[in-house]
């Protein structure tokens, strides 16, 4: 054995990658069955009985042209009409007229399809066709299939390899995969006539001439090329109809590519769909799939694909039967079911939902170009590998379905530019579905979300409603330790308990809900949009500050008083979303206290933790949670600035009794002293419209209602009379509306706080 590198033969563009599968099966069929190839990265090898020479002498001297004829194919039938076009008829003639015996079975197939155009029920079918092909109808799909059948009874077996490949009987019809276009036709490119055409080249040349373009082929050395195309197949080619409107004859290629990418392609046998499980019957052949308009640059719904194939790459030595045997099955699941499309097939590859064995796939899209021309684009590699994160994408896979309903011109521009968004971040999500994937696609759903809430006429049509709630392993992906995200997820995790007014209609309970324009259900899922769009407006768009300024100001005239407590020295509400532990001996999972004053003086980067707050509030709110102590230790700073403000009201907005130093009461005795958190309802909204004149006047105010727990602060209302401007205070706010663990405020109340002899007990 030995081994060969074929460095002409590689994996792009496609018609490369096609002739060396061709070359491969035709050698493992016609001279070496214990030939192994593989992929050594983009180059092709095999370990064979034959040195490089070899396989050239065979191809030169030995090779026998798998038959094809198309009958079926234009005005022309294939050539074997007396009346068609010259060409197509001198094509069919070159073949039929050889004195090679490598020619035989192809020539017998020729001649069994002549005798089988003059029978009569050929004649009254053909009519038939021709009859639909000059009223500029397709072909009747019931007559084409009777054609084929005919074809499958009357020619060779030979014959029947092509056949398989390029057309899938259906229950009432044909169907064709795009790897031989419709039939065999790509266009006006008949590739039966092309392929018989190249044939004759190679044959009919001078023999230095016809073995500089086979050894240019084997060994990528250059060498002077042909008159030809290779039409769909290579859309670098230069000149030719899938580039210029030029006559495909200005194309220039070579005529050994061609005739062994039809060879490669023959390979690829097709079937109907149901063999492979999916819903509908149609045609595919193995990794073929309707197309994604993701992963790539000009990806569009209006793109014009056909749609798209997934080249596999192997680096172990495979023999023929087993690569064979892998096309056979083309196995590409993704959710218990066979890859749909592109976006389903690259998630496939990346949770080994593959034929094993394979380390890599190209993929090719088939796009319109220059009018109804169809070229095949190679727009990247994926390699196969197990990434979990990219399971966590199936969940949105509903929701992006309805999103794509309908071409872009038929959809809102806002729509149409957040689904491309979507799309193109679906799609890298599932090439590498690491945090920083995951958390643009998060992103880009959240902002599709809104533009679809803006258009009822798109929520019609196509039946969309709000992005369900995704599960708790999206979290799991995504968290780091960026100070932001965990500000971003103790607002957006927190949540009354779920239920509904006395009325029956449902209440905002959580974030989520003031800031996305949806209402929940009875038990905390999303019920759909909410009328007349979001409680408060401008996610995304206003400065996060204003927005949980804002929500704060709502909150505190609907939020429910405190119950379970002791009775607080003030009536008033908890504006805070509850954010509760998993027992009573975890740890307090609540933000520290340095943490969330980071947040009140500005030290935060607030574009990220808008982004961090659009992203997490498409998970569900959970019941509760458990950080890992080093998570805070990450963030935790010496150098966070006091900002008086937050630390005046941090004790009113927390979340549970806080136990200060211990207070001796009346009778002597030593009592722990309380202060049970509730905040005015008036007081949000005083705070989010405060002059400095004002805030001193609440500042004293909430003095006195320390005073009222026989507490007195040690911060002076006299500070605020100093200039400060408007947006710290908003800030400050904001800051409050964030769960801070019940300890470290205890701790800040008693940094500021002095006991009053005979403090509540």
């Amino acid at each position: 054995m030995t081994e060969v590198a074929l460095a002409g033969l590689r994996t792009r563009p496609l018609s490369s990658y096609l002739a060396a599968i061709g070359l491969f099966r035709v050698l493992g069929e016609q001279v070496d069955p214990s030939i192994r190839g593989w992929w050594q990265g983009s180059t092709f090898r095999v370990d064979s009985t034959l040195d490089l020479d070899e396989i050239g002498s065979f191809l030169l001297d030995d090779y026998a042209p798998t038959p094809l004829v198309a009958p079926w194919s234009g005005a022309h039938h294939g050539g074997f009409s007396p009346i068609g076009p010259p060409r197509t008829r001198n094509a069919l003639a070159v073949i039929a007229d050889q004195s090679d015996p490598r020619f035989d079975i192809f020539q017998t197939v020729i001649a069994s399809m002549r005798a089988l155009y003059e029978t009569p029920v050929w004649r009254t079918l053909s009519e038939q066709a021709d009859g639909d092909r000059k009223r500029s109808r397709p072909t009747n799909a019931a007559v084409k299939r009777q054609m084929i059948l005919l074809m499958r009874n009357h020619l060779p077996d030979p014959a029947l390899v092509f056949l398989d490949a390029s057309i899938a009987l259906t229950s009432d019809g044909v169907s064709y995969p795009i790897l031989l276009g419709t039939g065999a036709n790509v266009g006006r490119t008949d590739l039966v006539m092309h392929y018989m055409e190249n044939l004759g080249k190679v044959i009919g040349s001078a023999q230095q001439i016809t073995a500089g373009w086979l050894e240019s082929l084997l060994s990528g050395h250059s060498s002077p090329l042909a008159e030809a195309s290779l039409s769909q197949y290579d859309y670098h080619g230069i000149g030719g109809q899938n580039l210029t409107k030029v006559d495909a004859s200005a194309s220039m290629a070579n005529p050994w590519e061609f005739v062994l990418a039809i060879e490669g392609a023959l390979a690829f046998e097709a079937t109907t769909t149901r063999r492979l499980g999916t819903e509908a019957s149609g045609s595919s052949a193995p990794f073929t799939m309707a197309s994604s308009p993701a992963g790539f640059a000009s990806a569009s719904v209006d793109e014009g694909a056909k749609g798209e194939t997934w080249m596999p790459i192997w680096a172990r030595p495979w023999s023929l039967l087993e690569l064979l045997s892998v096309l056979a099955e083309g196995r590409a699941s993704w959710k218990g079911r066979q890859a749909r499309s592109g976006t389903d097939f690259v998630r496939s590859a990346r949770t080994l939902g593959v034929d094993r064995g394979i380390t890599a796939f190209e993929r090719y899209a088939f796009l319109e170009r220059n009018g109804t021309d169809q070229v095949a684009i190679a727009v990247g590699r994926v390699r196969v590998a197990d990434d979990p994160g990219v399971r966590l994408t199936a969940e949105l896979d509903p929701w992006v379905r309805r999103l794509n309903f309908g071409a872009d011109s038929r959809v809102p521009a806002s729509v149409r530019t957040t689904r491309n968004q979507v799309n193109q971040a679906v799609f890298a999500a599932g090439t590498g579905a690491g945090p920083r994937q995951l958390r643009h696609l998060l992103l880009c759903v959240a902002r599709a979300e809104r533009a679809v809430e803006r258009s009822a006429q798109f929520q019609e049509s196509s039946g969309i409603g709000p992005v369900p709630d995704l599960s708790s392993g999206w979290w799991d992906a995504l968290r780091n330790t960026e100070p932001e995200q965990r500000i971003a997820f103790l607002l957006a995790m927190g949540h009354d308990r779920w239920g509904q007014q006395a009325d029956g209609a449902p209440t905002a309970r959580s974030l989520r809900e003031h800031l996305r324009p949806v209402v929940a259900g009875r038990l905390g899922g999303i019920a759909g949009f909410r009328r007349g769009g979001s409680l408060v407006t401008g996610l995304g768009t206003r400065p996060v500050t204003d927005l949980l300024a804002d929500v704060a100001v709502l909150r505190a005239r609907t939020a429910p008083e405190p119950s379970g407590d002791l009775r607080p020295p003030i009536r008033g509400v908890r504006v805070q979303f509850p954010v509760r532990r998993i027992d009573a001996e975890a740890r307090d999972p609540r933000g520290s206290r340095s943490l969330v004053e980071r947040f009140a003086t500005g030290d935060l980067e607030l574009g990220a933790l808008s982004q961090w707050l659009e992203i997490l509030l498409l998970l569900r709110p959970v019941a509760e949670l458990e950080f890992d102590p080093a998570f805070d230790a990450a963030q935790a700073t010496d150098q966070t600035r006091p900002e008086p403000v937050w630390r005046l009201f941090a004790p009113w907005f927390g979340q549970g009794t806080l136990l200060l130093d211990r207070g001796v009461g009346s009778d002597g005795s030593v009592s722990p002293s309380r202060l049970v958190p509730a905040v005015r309802s008036t007081w949000p909204a005083r705070l989010r419209h405060a002059t400095p004149m004002q805030l001193a006047g609440l500042a004293r105010e909430v003095r006195s209602s320390y005073g009222a727990a026989r507490l007195s602060s040690a911060i002076d209302p006299a500070m605020f009379d100093a200039a400060r401007p408007p947006q710290t205070t908003i800030s400050a706010l904001a800051a409050l509306m964030v769960p801070t663990r019940v300890r470290d405020l205890a701790d800040l109340a008693t940094d500021h706080l002095h006991i009053v002899q005979g403090a509540n007990q």
